[in-house]
């Protein structure tokens, strides 16, 4: 550590770090905007400007350009240096399109939030600005050129992180702009990221204008339930609806990013194939019926079968809360003997990126989670290829399923070996071809829709938060699996998920009580418009957004 003088005062730094970093640990915020943590430093913007040295050795230099040393004397507030930086963004707006009531970033512009704060009250530049036509990019990405700032965020992203390396600088003078290279197209599967890294609105989603203005968003932290890598996310929604998915900084799991397939999958589930009330079959058809008897329906058929004759597939996308509770009705009360868990993997296997990012082959977000619960309540599972057969053959006279991908399909063995079973019993969100064979189907909630902790490949559990209410007569699937323990006799009084994680134990209890409902830690850049975020850093207080 080196001791230093910033604004009059010694604080410690780690030597040969940072200087914007280093003051930014101790809540001095200088402002910046080609800078970011997770990238490298082109010193581009000169917004991050701060006075370094005394007498006659004091000069004015880019912060993010300046590694700690002992003795280092700094100043941020001195009258020189907010001149600098107003002239800076000054210098900045001559080339901006002053369209910020159109545009998509307004209210969450890092340059809007720094002339706010920092810049002139009018500039003084007369002359009209060249301008671009929008171009689109990729299938998911356009691109305003007139807003373009030249931070290189999003050049710097693709060739350092994603590694496509398909975006450049094209032209010269004032025709110069972000482009890609002849060929190519912005469709790498981390794309999405220069969106949030662009500080102005010249990088957007294709469909940003159609959704609401950010500051009527409300932001719930959560985790991506897109693979196994726990990615941390910000969802916001807007009137009970999921509007967008942002990623949060976790340096211990996805850094500062986020994949296309956690970003823009969710959008990928048909609202039409939702289950939204219990379904029992009646002859060819499905009757809907209230949950008191779907629930008393299985009870009675589970319990007519012995052990012998049962199967359970726990489901790889289930939390750690909801595998607790299903263990025990399968060990306990149905005594299953044919126990199997569901997952879903990519045959390509591990996507690898710049910087350690990893997009997991594992596309369920609990596979490990739910393995740890069942070994810890001493349930074994089976081979899947064991239990097929089994069916098939008519040994089993009943088997409960809790359904995992929205999308999952059936094999032609599997659907035979299904018909072969008396009572299939399928906890779902989605219609599929397993709930289409269902004798009775209970419409459960997807990750957007109820509380519980995950455990990603690496072991750590996380809180998956919900984030709006589940459809028509849909339950979380904890509260189905705690009904059906009491219908069995089971003294099950869980009124809420942190209940069921006293029993698990400290990990899933401190991940589901560690940060406040609707609260977020750090965000980087596409943040949110308060005062912590005009001056520099952004440090997201609270993000109900209440206009």
């Amino acid at each position: 550590m080196a001791s230093i003088e910033l604004n009059g005062e010694c604080v410690e730094a780690p030597e040969g770090g940072n200087l914007l970093l280093a003051a930014h640990t101790v809540g001095v915020h200088i402002p910046h905007l080609c800078y970011h943590p997770g990238l490298s430093a082109p010193v581009n913007c000169r917004l991050c400007v701060a006075a370094v040295g005394r007498g006659e050795e004091r000069r004015l230099v880019p912060a993010c350009d300046v590694p700690v040393s002992e003795g280092l004397v700094v100043d941020t507030l001195a009258d020189d240096v907010a001149q600098a930086r107003a002239e800076a963004l000054e210098f900045l707006l001559v080339g901006h399109a002053l369209d910020c009531p159109v545009c998509a970033k307004a209210g969450e512009c890092e340059l809007q939030n720094y002339v706010s704060a920092h810049g002139r009250d009018e500039g003084r530049y007369a002359e009209d600005a060249h301008s671009h036509q929008k171009t689109d990019l990729g299938p998911r990405i356009r691109l305003y050129a007139d807003r373009c700032i030249d931070c290189s965020r999003c050049i710097r992203f693709c060739d350092e992180v994603a590694q496509s390396g398909e975006l450049a600088r094209v032209d010269r003078g004032e025709q110069a702009h972000v482009g890609v290279f002849p060929g190519r197209v912005l469709d790498n599967p981390l794309a999405g990221n220069v969106v949030d890294l662009c500080p102005v609105g010249a990088l957007v989603e294709k469909d940003a204008h159609l959704g609401p203005p950010v500051w009527q968003l409300r932001g719930v932290d959560s985790i991506c339930s897109g693979c196994s890598a726990g990615c941390n996310v910000r969802v916001d929604v807007h009137r009970e609806k999921v509007i967008r998915v942002k990623p949060r900084f976790n340096p211990e799991v996805n850094d500062y990013w986020l994949c296309d397939g956690g970003r823009y999958g969710w959008q990928n589930a048909d609202e039409a194939q939702r289950v939204h009330h219990p379904l029992i079959r009646r002859g060819q058809e499905f009757a809907q019926v209230e949950w008191d008897e779907a629930l008393a329906q299985v009870d009675k058929r589970m319990a007519l079968c012995e052990g012998e004759a049962i199967a359970a597939s726990f489901s790889a996308n289930s939390t750690n809360e909801e595998a607790y509770l299903f263990a025990h009705l399968v060990r306990d009360i149905w005594r299953a003997r044919w126990v199997m868990l569901r997952g879903c993997q990519d045959s390509e296997g591990d996507q690898h990126f710049g910087g350690g990012f990893t997009i997991r082959a594992d596309k369920t977000p609990n596979a490990r989670g739910v393995a740890d619960v069942a070994a810890q309540l001493a349930v074994e599972f089976l081979s899947p290829d064991r239990i097929w057969p089994e069916m098939a053959e008519g040994r089993v006279r009943a088997a409960f399923f809790l359904a995992g991908h929205p999308r999952e399909r059936l094999t032609e063995a599997e659907r035979e070996a299904l018909a072969g079973v008396e009572f299939l019993v399928v906890q779902t969100a989605f219609e599929s071809e397993l709930s289409q064979m269902a004798s009775v189907v209970l419409p459960g909630a997807t990750a957007f829709e109820k509380t519980g902790t995950f455990t990603n490949v690496d072991g750590r559990v996380q809180c998956n938060r919900r984030i709006v209410l589940p459809p028509g007569l849909a339950w979380p699937d904890w509260r189905i699996l705690s009904r059906l323990g009491q219908a069995a006799g089971l003294h099950w009084t869980y009124d809420d998920p942190t209940e069921i994680a006293v029993a698990l134990g400290e990990q899933q209890v401190a991940a589901l009580t560690e940060v406040p409902e609707g609260r977020s830690g750090q965000v980087y850049g596409g943040g949110w418009a308060t005062r912590l975020q005009r001056l520099g850093f952004i440090h997201v207080e609270d993000h109900s957004k209440r206009v």
